[in-house]
This record gives C-alpha cells, structure tokens and sequence, in this order.
C-alpha cells in the first residue's frame, strides 16, 4: 500500500475514522476476522487473532467468530447479521437490519459494522493481489 500514498490513505483514514466509533474493539475486531475468513485472506485471519486477542476475545472466541459465531448472544446477533450482509451483498431485509438492532446495536454501530466489512475486503484484495508474506503467527487451523 505504501507505493500508494492515496490508497494507504484511504486505508488509514477509513480505519481511523471507524476507530473513533462508538463499536467496541472486541466487536470490531471480530466483525474483521469474520469477514477476513469470508474472504479467505490468511494473512488478515492471522494479524485479526492476534489483534481480536489484545481486545479482549479469547483463543476459543476467536476460533468461532471465525464461524460467523460467539458465545456472546449480542455479538453473534452481529455476526449473523455481517455474515447475511456478505452473503447478500449487502441487499439484506428490513428484518435483518432489525434483529441486530435488537440484540442491542445502534444504527450507528451497525453502520460501523458495514463500514469495516468495506475495509477489512479492501485489505484482504489487497493482500491477495500483492500475496502479502505473512508476518504474524499464523492462526491456529478451525477443526471441521
């Protein structure tokens, strides 16, 4: 990214401006692991479970956001919701949006939730076009 002054700048701004919202890092985090596994970027997967980790999610809570689920009944509502929205593209019923509002998400949360699945698909492109090495430990495999 960095031979882009404006793609890293678009990356950082929006990963700033997201940071500054009012989604917890531990429901950010695993709004970007999820989406990471959708997309199938290892390298995303990886530095996530490390960073989902600083935030507050255990191994086995990592292990099954990265099943679109959560012990957590609020987060997993969130999960569901991101998983539908990939799923969707984003063309997801009135319902849908309502149920994540109901398990206890603002309207600006979930904007924040769409918001990061737009950033982590733009860093997992990027990391599958330019096959990014992979500088973190790797993330421990899902069991079938």
């Amino acid at each position: 990214m960095g031979n882009s002054p404006a793609a890293l700048n678009a990356y950082l701004a929006m990963s700033g401006a997201l940071a500054e919202g009012d989604l917890k890092p531990a429901d950010r985090e695993a709004v970007y692991l999820a989406v990471s596994v959708g997309n199938g970027c290892q390298y995303c997967v990886s530095a996530h479970t490390v960073i989902a980790k600083k935030a507050g999610l255990l191994e086995e809570e990592t292990l099954a956001v990265r099943r679109f689920e959560s012990p957590d009944a609020k987060r997993a509502a969130l999960l569901e919701f991101v998983r539908k929205v990939i799923a969707a593209k984003g063309f997801v019923a009135d319902a849908e949006i309502e149920a994540v509002r109901t398990a206890g998400y603002s309207s600006g949360q979930i904007a924040e939730a769409v918001g990061y699945i737009g950033l982590a698909t733009f860093s997992n492109l990027f990391n599958h076009v330019n096959d990014t090495e992979l500088d973190f430990p790797a993330a421990k495999e899902l069991e079938s």
